[in-house]
């Protein structure tokens, strides 16, 4: 059995955002393949709606990021499935893909050191 990480004892309903966008360009600047890697990563997250029709979770959408393909993923799922966001995070990590995080600080998004260092912040943001 394993132990939780640290951000397991984040109280939920925490006024902290874990928001983040995915953005589909590699830390050295090529465009991320396949074209529809947005919309894949995000039905992996959706469920069948009463219509019987596939939705996307209303907490991960895909999108465009100045000019490319993005995947915004709102904080509350990490209040309602960390595991779900950290599967996210890790897609962007194990893909060498930007990040960009300009609401919460890395410790509390449990953001280890390595995808610490290619999360784009956006303009304005305080260095954390």
């Amino acid at each position: 059995m394993t132990t939780p990480a640290p951000t397991d004892a984040i109280e939920k309903g925490s006024t902290l955002s874990h928001s983040l966008v995915i953005v589909g360009r590699t830390q050295d600047g090529k465009k991320f393949r396949p074209s529809d890697w947005a919309e894949r990563l995000c039905g992996v997250m959706s469920a069948f709606g009463t219509e019987k029709r596939m939705r996307y979770s209303p907490y991960v959408s895909p999108g465009e990021w100045e000019g490319d393909k993005c995947v915004f993923i709102d904080g509350v799922l990490y209040d309602i499935s960390p595991i779900a966001y950290r599967f996210l995070a890790n897609f962007a990590k194990d893909n060498d893909l930007m990040l960009v995080d300009g609401v919460c600080s890395l410790e509390v998004c449990n953001i280890d050191e390595k995808l610490a260092e290619v999360v784009v912040y956006p303009p304005g943001t305080p260095a954390r």
